[in-house]
């Protein structure tokens, strides 16, 4: 079973290879960090910015991960809800910073 830290791992250092950004804002509960804010930011000329909340394959959202995502959606921000590289890469993919490569 993948950890939701392992897909952190993989999607920061996949998005660090292409010279992205990247802010890491996972913390414990226990801190006073707003409830609901994502477990990453990222940045780039041809990405713009982007908030990530990564999740175990079996990870489900909170209701404060939910009203943030509706949020930014209705702010024309850009989010996604990321528990393999895999959305990460496509939307890689759909800006141009990296080239479509077919198997």
């Amino acid at each position: 079973m993948t950890r939701e830290t392992d897909t952190m791992y993989e999607i920061k250092h996949f998005l660090q290879a292409l010279d992205v950004a990247v802010y890491s804002l996972s913390q414990g509960r226990s801190t006073r960090q707003s409830a609901g804010l994502p477990d990453l930011f990222a940045m780039h000329p041809k990405l713009g910015g982007l908030w990530i909340e990564v999740k175990a394959p079996t990870g489900r959202r909170s209701g404060a991960q939910t009203v943030f995502a509706d949020r930014c959606a209705r702010s024309r921000v850009q989010h996604l809800f990321a528990s393999s590289l895999a959305p990460v890469r496509k939307l890689c993919e759909e800006c141009g910073l990296i080239a479509h490569i077919c198997k």
